[in-house]
């Protein structure tokens, strides 16, 4: 009987929710669904959309948001009041719906609004909310706003911090950089810790980046930091391609006694940062690992060895190039695709024909798709002296057909990849 009574209690609680909050948000014909979803659009909103041809594609969307309600302004007025009545007063999983519908409005003419999902994003006491909020700013873009994004890094919560440093990421906030900085200053590098890696990662990304680099190198260079954190400082150092790390990540690429995974960063980014000083260090590294007869040790230093293949070929070294395409023909799809992953790296005219080809005729799926992706990725990148015809690519990847996977194999010749597998080539790739 009192569980019955609980039950229905709970229901009289869903039922005034709806009533007293949902209801009134969406009530008065208004409809938040997205347009794309809806194929019988009105006339009014089938001549408000923008024109493609005068507008930019993040211009189309913004417009396409404002114009899918279809409302007068007296209405959208209405639902915004309703919004902040239920961000102010409501259940904390009735204030997250509602942010769900923020987007939709004209923030410009809605400062209030704006301002007080801000405020939440600072100050509110339930984390789930400020990350929601941190979350819509995110969507609707205010530069108005970013100095409250960069606030949240001083939040008590890791996760909300989280949502702060990746808001920032996406948005390309350069003016974070400092207070990134004073972030990690603060957390204890002696010991592997995601929120610092997120930091690291994301101060790569901006174009204020650089201002880290005193305090990056000292940290990479202190006996103490953990080496997962010198892998991703590492990383750092080929993104923002400052000459002045290269003598310290030659000394730890060459030190046999370090971590594989952080050596092999490092002479990663020796390649990016086209280090001639470190070519000769980097063969004899190669060197070593093929000389070597133990089956073990050579699966073992698998990945090092690819990264020296790739920095060597970003050196200019053509002829150890080969051996990456031949990585690319090779039986196990599992091989191909890790040395796919790292000729995406180089700039050449064949491997992007060899990754086209992949895309749309390699005998596995997999392969199909990360070749699809590289290409896409490829042709993102502003940077890449790579020329890549999008029109080529769209008709090679969307009318060629689809070449089936064999699923029938001789098991002689998949022991045969294996091996391969286990003897020269990691499984994976960064």
């Amino acid at each position: 009987m009192k569980f019955l009574t609980k039950i229905l209690k709970q229901i009289n609680v869903l039922i005034i929710s709806f009533y007293f909050i949902i209801f009134p948000i969406f009530s008065q014909g208004a409809s938040f669904q997205d347009p794309k979803k809806n194929p019988k659009e009105t006339t009014n909103s089938e001549n408000s959309k923008p024109n493609s041809s005068t507008s930019s594609p993040k211009e189309e969307v913004k417009k396409y948001k404002k114009n899918s309600l279809n409302l007068s302004k007296e209405q959208i007025d209405k639902k915004k009041e309703e919004i902040i009545k239920v961000l102010k007063y409501g259940t904390n999983a009735n204030r997250k719906t509602a942010l769900n519908s923020v987007h939709y409005f004209d923030l410009e003419e809605s400062d209030e609004l704006l301002k007080l999902i801000s405020e939440i994003a600072i100050s509110d006491l339930n984390n789930e909310v400020k990350i929601a909020c941190i979350n819509t700013l995110v969507e609707i873009d205010p530069p108005s706003e970013y100095e409250t994004i960069i606030k949240t890094l001083q939040d008590p919560a890791n996760d909300v911090k989280e949502a702060g440093i990746n808001a920032i990421q996406k948005l390309k906030i350069d003016a974070a950089t400092d207070e990134l900085v004073s972030l990690l200053k603060n957390i204890n590098l002696q010991r592997n810790n995601n929120l610092a890696v997120l930091v690291i990662s994301t101060v790569g990304r901006l174009k204020s980046g650089k201002n880290a680099f005193s305090f990056l190198l000292s940290k990479f260079q202190e006996k103490n930091t953990s080496s997962s954190i010198k892998a991703h400082i590492a990383l750092y150092f080929g993104k923002v391609k400052d000459i002045k790390s290269e003598d310290a990540l030659i000394k730890i690429a060459a030190d046999e006694s370090e971590d594989i995974v952080l050596r092999s960063y490092c002479i990663s980014s020796l390649g990016k940062l086209k280090s001639k000083k470190a070519i000769e260090i980097i063969k004899s590294i190669l060197k070593k690992i093929n000389d070597n007869k133990s089956n073990i040790d050579r699966k073992k230093l698998a990945s090092l060895r690819t990264y020296a293949i790739t920095a060597l070929v970003n050196l200019g070294d053509r002829e150890v190039l080969k051996e990456l395409i031949a990585y690319a023909r090779d039986d196990d799809p599992k091989i191909r695709i890790g040395a796919l992953k790292k000729l995406a790296e180089i700039d050449d005219p064949f491997i992007v024909e060899l990754i086209k080809y992949k895309a749309v005729k390699d005998p596995n799926q997999k392969v199909q798709g990360v070749a699809r992706k590289i290409l896409k990725d490829l042709k993102s990148k502003p940077t890449t002296e790579m020329e890549i015809d999008e029109k080529e690519i769209k008709e090679l990847l969307e009318s060629s057909p689809q070449v089936k996977e064999d699923t029938k194999p001789a098991e002689a010749e998949k022991e045969k990849s294996r091996n391969r597998s286990r003897n020269n080539y990691p499984n994976t790739s960064e």
